[in-house]
């Protein structure tokens, strides 16, 4: 299974854009990337959501980049 920093990478983001976006503390993020603390449900899941929506927006505008330069 990724893990968050795996995921964050991915999309591109720092912490504190995550943090933002996601409405985790950043401190917070940077110690379950680091195995230190656990975060709740909810907050793994925003944070992925937040992750995850960045990371399909990045493929579809590579996949746009691309079929243009297939053409």
């Amino acid at each position: 299974m990724e893990t968050l920093k795996e995921l964050r990478r991915l999309a591109g983001w720092t912490q504190m854009r995550t943090s933002h976006k996601s409405g985790v503390n950043r401190a917070k993020l940077s110690m379950a990337e680091c195995g230190e603390i656990s975060l709740s449900i909810q907050e793994e899941t925003a944070i992925r959501l937040a992750l995850l929506q960045a990371i399909r927006h990045r493929a579809e505008q590579i996949g746009r980049v691309i079929a243009g330069a297939q053409k």
